[in-house]
This record gives C-alpha cells, structure tokens and sequence, in this order.
C-alpha cells in the first residue's frame, strides 16, 4: 500500500487564542494550543491547514466536522460525536479518543500514531489510504466500515467488531486479535503469522466450530 499522504502546512502558522466554538466556524493557517473546547456543540465546522496541540474536545458535539492538512497532537477527543465527520490529510499522534463517535465518516489519506481509541464507534465508516501504528482499539466498532488499502501496525484490536464491513488491501501487520469479532467478514485481510492462532479461534467461535482433543 501506499503511505497516506501528509498534511499540507504552510511554512508558518498564526497563534490563535481559541476558546469557543461555533456551528459552521472556520480555522485556517492557525496553531491552536492548549484550547478547553470541552462539551461544546457546533456543525459543519472547517479545520483546514491547522496543527493543534494539547486541545480538548472531551465530550464535544461536532457533527459533519471537515477536517483537512491538519495535525493533532495530545490532543483529548475522548467521547466526542463526530459522526459524518470528513478527515483528508490529517496526522493524528498521541492522542486520546475514547468512546469517540466517527460513525459514517470519511477518512482518507489519515495517519494515527500512539492513540488510544477504545470503544470508539467507526460503524459505516468510510476508510482510504490510512495507517494507524501502536494504537489501542479495545473494543471498537467497525461494523458496516469500508477498508480500502488500510494498514494497522502493532494495534490491540481485541474484542473489535468487524461484522459486515468491507475490506480491501487491509493489512493487521504485529497486531493483537484476540476475541475480534465479526471475523467471517474479514475475507482477504491479511495479518501476521503470530496472530494466526487467535484469529483462528475468533472464527472458529463465530462458525460454531469446537474444538476436541482425541
């Protein structure tokens, strides 16, 4: 596969002091840090050419957020509802997104690094041209997502949900599968030898397959 293309930022960014948050809003060419955007509610937000450092979204409602050539870094989106949310070119390092909401979301071009997503909801989620790498999917939801040309690497993706999702030149390269579920839908993923085993069972599970010693 080919490596997601990267955030186009410009040279230098504009310090801005952000503090709210509003529907239909637009950042651009800015360095935001250290912003508390806890809890707040806002639509069709556009984040474009931006780097974001340290800001917090806990539990935020940003429905149909566009967020393109932007990087986040320790930044906290945990339990924050971006369903329908569009992410082109965006770099997402050491972050933590738990329980976040990306259901019917576009993904494309996106690279996330060390960032703990568990429990998060990417059901219906559209993904392209993305790579995750030493990130933590405990428990996540993919069901119904459509995977095309997706790399995890070194992932924990036990007890994730792939049931009917669609994937296509998807790669669970040093990952831990333990308990996945939906695993029937995962025809042509390729993963690691050292995973074979727990993938196995995991399908063996869902077949109705027992295993017996003589």
């Amino acid at each position: 596969m080919s490596p997601p293309a990267p955030p186009q930022l410009p040279a230098s960014l504009e310090a801005t002091g952000r503090s709210t948050l509003a529907s239909e809003d637009e950042w651009d060419g800015e360095l935001v840090a250290s912003a508390d955007l806890t809890g707040c509610v806002a639509e069709r937000v556009t984040v474009s050419a931006c780097e974001l450092r340290g800001v917090r979204f806990t539990g935020a409602e940003l429905r149909a957020l566009d967020l393109r050539d932007t990087r986040a870094v320790d930044c906290e989106l945990s339990g924050a509802l971006m369903n329908k949310a569009s992410f082109h070119r965006v770099e997402l390092v050491n972050c933590r997104m738990a329980g976040i909401d990306l259901s019917n979301a576009t993904l494309e071009d996106v690279r996330v690094s060390e960032c703990k997503l568990d429990g998060a909801n990417l059901r219906f989620a559209s993904s392209k041209s993305t790579a995750l790498t030493d990130c933590s999917l405990v428990d996540a939801d993919l069901a119904g997502a459509r995977l095309e040309d997706v790399r995890l690497e070194h992932c924990d993706l036990r007890t994730a949900q792939f049931a009917k999702a669609s994937l296509q030149d998807v790669h669970l390269i040093g990952c831990e599968l333990e308990g996945i579920r939906g695993a029937a839908s995962m025809a042509g993923v390729t993963i690691s030898p050292e995973a074979a085993l727990a993938f196995a069972l995991s399908l063996f599970a869902e077949l109705g397959i027992t295993l017996e010693a003589d």
